[in-house]
């Protein structure tokens, strides 16, 4: 069964809605979780990723939505990346490597962006099978 034209952009943007819910969602509850531990920084950003990555996928073939959400991702690891200030006592309780497990596990977001948005792209590209007929 195919959804017309108008049915396909509704659902896609309900499923955009639900998933931009959840992610704001998720960053109100983060604000009041004490700081992470460095396994913990590396689960929470790979899921935020994960969600972002699939944010992207979906949006992909409007090229300038799949761009605001890739200046999102960007926007989102940018203060983790440059200009870190990591509080004394989060370096005190989980040693000097706190900053680099921030700022790499950072890096999955716009990373994961960009493989959602490479993927999506790559799966409209004909393959052999479409050459050969």
């Amino acid at each position: 069964m195919t959804l017309p034209n108008s049915g396909v952009m509704v659902a896609r943007g309900a499923a955009v809605g639900v998933l931009l819910g959840l992610g704001c969602a998720a960053a109100l509850a983060a604000t009041t979780v004490p700081p992470p531990a460095p396994h913990q920084l590396w689960v929470s950003h790979l899921l935020a990723g994960c969600l972002a990555g699939l944010v992207a996928f979906v949006v992909s073939r409007w090229w300038a939505l799949a761009g605001i959400v890739l200046v999102a991702a960007v926007w989102y690891a940018l203060p983790k990346l440059t200009g870190l200030t990591v509080a004394p006592e989060l370096l005190q309780q989980y040693g000097n490597t706190y900053p680099f497990h921030l700022q790499a596990s950072a890096l999955f977001v716009p990373l994961m962006v960009l493989a959602a948005i490479g993927a999506r792209a790559n799966m409209r590209l004909p393959g052999p099978q479409a050459q050969l007929q």
